[in-house]
This record gives structure tokens, C-alpha cells and sequence, in this order.
């Protein structure tokens, strides 16, 4: 499920191991964070040589203050190598490379990295091709615009005997007894509902981006996959960490911001027309913190956006980390009215190569030309936890067969994330996770049957209306913009956890049969002109099972946010801007087994 890298990668590695793959996405192929159109392509970062490899694996771990499983860091680094070695030569991906000579700029050390590394870029086209050449080679099914609903799944009882995986193991903390038996999938084009059987699933559905609006994911990424798996008994990991990066909003709206241009850079809080309510904030809430001694070394009230010394070290990394001092001016950029900051530019005459190609791409894609004065704000990127998994990217306590890759997964990833590594991560285990899926289904021959005995039925109660349902998903939305932003405090995310909850009874309450619900204009336009009004059900059945899930995996991610009352790397909370010794250790988070309305947080020391 999902064709952004680690999707992708996981089925041309099942595939080339052997088994028959289908890869499937909720959006076109070649989706998601990985193929993002607000950017060229993606960086990648590799350790130099053998000898680097401990370096990068205790600087993911600084980095990430602890907040990490070191034997998933360990096989993260030791793979990254080897991954690109058969990106190229067995998939056919060529890499751009940094100039000879310019490899020690500045501008590629990388994202709050000490040293540089190897560094490589991964173009959208090349992707794309090379991995059409291996989808058409290995007879990989591919489907667009099919939306994960839930997944299925059976007890030893209903399936064969051997319960191993391939490797001679019947899956790592497997506490459910339940088994993979195939996946419930809905057709966003054909207006029906799907079911393949098979034995094993790999999720790379991306991570929470979808969760808020605005945000700098795809609008395929829709953040629900972690809350079916974890109704199947898997865990989430590092949920509070999630980036938030600088990106343009005027000129053009939604396009990222290159950090390494601050330093050239002068700040002013934004000012002008508010957009939406989600985006802004009252005269109460606007505050210049963290507070920072002025040159007499005197605490007075200070602009931070005016500080030329923190403007060359937020140039530094793309992220906010509250483990820095230039946290002042990401939180200066949010706490302004608009939450947003004006940028005007002094550039050199020869501007760093990193920063050619940034401008270059910027005014071929939207017509902004170097030096532009442009307006920012920070906006929802990329989440460093996900689903917990372990070496083999087996979904630790969900079902044997289950497998996990790419944005979605985490561990391997701390409270702040080195730049290059995301990609890097969607290569390694997405191929790791493909090929043990594929190892787990060879084994594994009960999914027709099981499946045919596990079908869940259709909801007969949904939401009145398709309207309704948009509206449902925007609250969700603009309630965690709001209240789940780089600033956290335990009022407002406690409002935010009172409002969706709500928010939900809403919703119960709103419930209708099936055959009762509205169907809009639109669709008694086309049920005239032919299309059977099953189709119109179909959509609202789709849309509630959307909507809860959402709410569901919303109320996680706050669960988590509030959980860890401290701040540190990504995660900031106001109220304690400090880190606190008892929390130095990765958050898991589950549903107690025996009421799945209840989440659950133990801490887990794997560092």
C-alpha cells in the first residue's frame, strides 16, 4: 500500500524474490510525500565509508536525544550502502551527484548533521522511469486511486500450520494470534469496494501530513493506515515528532522554502490578509519566546527575526528543533498574527551550487525569480515516528505477515531527524519489507480461504451526506493546524483531544441507514444518466469509514503530544520548554486490547 520510494522499492523487492505483487495507492502512481511537486526531487545522505558508519549511527542517536531502537539505526545505516548499490544497479536509478569540488559546500552539510556525508540527489523522472522499466519487467499489478478501508485477518485456527515467516520465525512480538488474510480496499474511481487475498501487506502510506491543513503531503497521504493497524494490535512509535518546515505562501502558496537562504535573509512578522482561522493567532497568543539576553546581557524583549547570528544557524536545517536557539524564529514566524514571516533578500553575486538549483527550480516552477521578496510560515512536513517495527520491518504486536516501510514506520528516526535520512529510510526498509513479505508469503498459503471467511460487512449506518463528511474531515483537520502546530501546551491540546471526541459523538449522532442517506445533485445527475445508486452508498459508506479513522489516528497523535510533557528536538511544548530526564526513551502507543476507545502510553528504552 502506497507508491511513494518505499512502496515502490518493496514491490519491485518482493517481486524480484519471487512472489506476485500488487501495489496499490490512494492517489496516482508515483504519489505521495516521496514524489511531492512543491520540489525538485529529494536529497539522500550515505555514510562515507565503513569507517563513517559508526559516526552517522552515534549522530542519528545524539541528534535524536535517545529517542531511538539502536538495533534499527544500526541495520538503518549498515543497509543504506548496499540499498544504493541495487538502486542503481539492479532497479536502473542513475543519482545525481554534487560537482566534484563542491561536496564540502556549506550548503550539503546536511539537515543538523556535524560532518558532511555522501551525498545524492534522487530526481522525480529518473525515478519514475526506472521504476516503470521494473514494474513492466517484473509484472507488478499497479492500481491507482485504490484507498486502503481496513485489513484482514485470521487466527491460526483458520490457517495452515506453518505460521513461519520465511526465516524461520513466526513474527516479533506478535501478541494478536492473528495472521494477514488480505486487504479491504475502496475504488475511488469506480465507486465500489475492492478485496485482494494475499499474506502479507506492506504499509508505506506515509505519515501524519494528513492530518492538518495546510500541509506540505499530498493530498493521497490521508494519515488513517496507523490506526487500522493498531485496531489489528501493532503500536506507534516517536508519534509526538513530527517536522515542521519553512514554505512559501505568497507569491505562490505551498511550495517549500529553502532554508539554506536565511542566512542571506531579512525577516519581518508577516502582516496583510488572513486566510483562515486555523492560520492565525489572537494578540493574546502572539509572544516572542524563547526570551534571549540582549547585547548587554540584559533579558530585554527582542526580535529574533532581526538576528543576523541565529539567521545564519537556522540556514543550518530545514526542521524547527526546539533543541536550538533558533527555535526563537520559527516561533517568532508562528507567533505572529498571521503566522507567518516576510522575507527579502541580499544575495551574494555567485550564489553556493545547493542554492542555484533551488532558485533554478523555483523559477522555472512558479516564476519567482532569485532575490523575490516572498512571505513564509511553517507548515506540517514529514513525521519521524510511525509504526513500531523491528529489523525486518515486521509491525512489532500486529499480525504475522504485516510489514511496514517508508514514512511510515519509526524508530530508526529520534526527536529531530538528520536531512537525507527520510529518503534513505524509504530505500532501506522498503526494501527490506518487500523482501520479507515476499520470504512470509511463500510459506503462507491460507489467504484465499480465510479471507473469503473473514470479509467484514459494510457499515449499514453512515453520515447523512457527502457534505457532511468533508465537513468532518476539514474540522479534524483545522483542529490539529490549530491546536497540534510547534507550539503545544497541555490546555490546548487537551481542548484539542475535548473537541474531537465531541466532534465524534457528532457523528454517531448524526448516523443514518444506508438506503436513508442524501444523495447530492451531482450524483442524481448521474444516476440518471445510468450509474446504479449502489455506487452513491458506496461513497458514503467510504467517506464515514474515512472520517473515523482520521478522528481516530488524530486523537493518537494528540494522546502522544500530551504524553510527553517536555520539550524536545520537534516536539515543543510551551508550557515545559525544557527536556526532563524520565522521558529519554521512544513513546509507544497502542489501543488497550480490550476497549479499542482507549490509547494507551508505556515508555520504551531501546536507545
Amino acid at each position: 500500500m502506497g507508491s511513494g520510494i518505499a512502496g515502490c522499492v518493496a514491490a519491485i523487492a518482493a517481486a524480484q524474490a519471487g512472489a506476485r505483487v500488487a501495489l496499490c495507492c490512494a492517489g496516482k502512481l508515483f504519489g505521495g510525500s516521496s514524489f511531492f511537486e512543491g520540489t525538485w526531487g529529494l536529497g539522500l545522505i550515505a555514510p562515507e565509508n565503513t569507517a563513517d558508519e559508526q559516526d552517522l549511527c552515534q549522530t542519528i542517536t545524539k541528534v535524536g536525544e535517545g529517542v531511538v531502537d539502536k538495533d534499527l539505526v544500526c541495520c538503518f545505516v549498515h543497509n543504506i550502502a548496499p540499498t544504493l548499490e541495487w538502486l542503481q544497479h539492479d532497479c536502473h536509478v542513475s543519482l545525481r551527484h554534487a560537482s566534484k569540488g563542491k561536496t564540502q559546500q556549506r550548503d550539503y552539510l546536511p539537515c543538523f548533521d556535524h560532518k558532511h556525508r555522501a551525498w545524492y540527489g534522487l530526481e522525480h523522472d529518473v525515478l519514475k522511469t526506472g521504476f516503470e522499466q521494473q514494474f513492466s519487467l517484473l509484472s507488478i499489478e499497479c492500481y491507482a486511486h485504490l484507498s486502503l478501508v481496513d485489513i484482514q485477518t485470521c487466527s491460526n485456527d483458520d490457517a495452515d500450520d506453518d505460521t513461519s515467516d520465511g526465516n524461520g520465525a513466526s513474527g516479533t512480538d506478535n501478541t494478536s494470534g492473528e495472521k494477514i488474510c488480505g486487504v479491504e480496499l475502496y475504488d475511488l474511481i469506480g465507486k465500489r469496494f475492492v478485496h485482494f487475498a494475499c499474506s502479507s501487506v506492506v504499509l508505506a502510506t506515509g505519515g501524519f501530513g494528513g492530518l492538518f491543513s495546510p500541509t506540505l503531503t499530498q493530498p493521497d497521504v490521508l494519515s488513517v493506515a496507523h490506526s487500522i493497524a493498531l485496531i489489528r494490535g501493532a503500536n506507534l512509535v516517536n508519534t509526538e515528532f513530527m517536522q515542521f518546515m519553512p514554505c512559501i505562501v505568497k507569491p505562490v502558496r505551498g511550495l517549500i522554502f529553502n532554508e539554506k537562504t536565511f542566512k542571506y535573509a531579512h525577516l519581518s512578522a508577516g502582516a496583510g490578509e488572513i486566510r483562515d482561522e486555523s492560520e492565525t493567532r489572537s494578540s493574546s497568543e502572539t509572544q516572542l519566546e524563547p526570551q534571549t539576553q540582549d547585547g548587554e546581557g540584559g533579558n530585554a524583549l527582542y526580535d529574533p527575526l532581526h538576528d543576523a547570528r541565529l539567521l545564519d544557524q537556522r540556514s543550518e536545517h530545514g526542521p524547527f528543533s526546539a533543541r536550538l536557539d533558533d527555535a526563537a524564529i520559527d516561533l517568532a514566524i508562528d507567533g505572529s498574527t498571521t503566522r507567518t514571516a516576510q522575507v527579502h533578500y541580499e544575495l551574494p553575486v555567485q550564489l553556493p551550487e545547493f542554492m542555484q538549483t533551488y532558485f533554478s527550480w523555483l523559477q522555472t516552477t512558479a516564476q519567482v525569480k532569485p532575490g523575490d521578496p516572498l512571505e513564509i510560515a511553517l507548515w506540517p512536513h514529514a513525521s519521524s515516528g510511525g509504526l513500531l517495527i523491528d529489523t525486518q520491518a515486521r509491525c512489532v504486536g500486529g499480525p504475522t505477515g504485516l510489514y511496514a516501510a517508508g514514512e511510515c514506520c519509526g524508530g530508526m528516526h529520534g526527536a529531530d531527524r538528520l536531512g537525507g535520512l527520510s529518503s534513505a529510510n524509504g530505500l532501506v526498509f522498503g526494501r527490506i519489507a518487500g523482501a520479507a513479505a515476499a520470504a512470509h508469503a511463500r510459506v503462507i498459503a491460507h489467504a484465499q480461504t480465510a479471507m473469503q471467511k473473514q470479509m467484514q460487512k459494510l457499515p449499514d449506518r453512515v453520515l447523512p451526506q457527502r457534505a457532511r463528511a468533508q465537513q468532518y474531515l476539514q474540522q479534524i483537520r483545522k483542529c490539529m493546524q490549530r491546536y497540534a502546530g510547534i507550539r503545544r501546551c497541555a490546555e490546548e491540546l487537551q481542548h484539542a483531544q475535548s473537541t474531537l471526541e465531541k466532534l465524534r459523538a457528532q457523528m454517531n449522532a448524526s448516523l443514518v441507514p444506508a438506503d436513508q442517506a442524501s444523495i447530492d445533485q451531482a450524483s442524481v445527475e448521474q444516476t440518471s444518466a445510468g450509474e446504479h445508486p449502489t455506487k452513491h452508498i458506496n461513497e458514503l459508506r467510504y467517506d464515514t469509514i474515512l472520517c473515523y479513522n482520521l478522528l481516530q489516528e488524530a486523537l493518537l497523535v494528540l494522546h502522544a503530544m500530551s504524553w510527553r510533557a517536555e520539550s524536545r528536538g520537534s516536539h515543543y511544548r510551551s508550557d515545559i520548554p525544557h527536556k526532563l530526564k524520565r522521558f529519554e526513551g521512544m513513546q509507544k502507543v497502542f489501543l488497550d486490547p480490550r476497549d479499542h476507545a482507549i490509547i494507551r502510553s508505556e515508555l520504551l528504552d531501546r536507545a
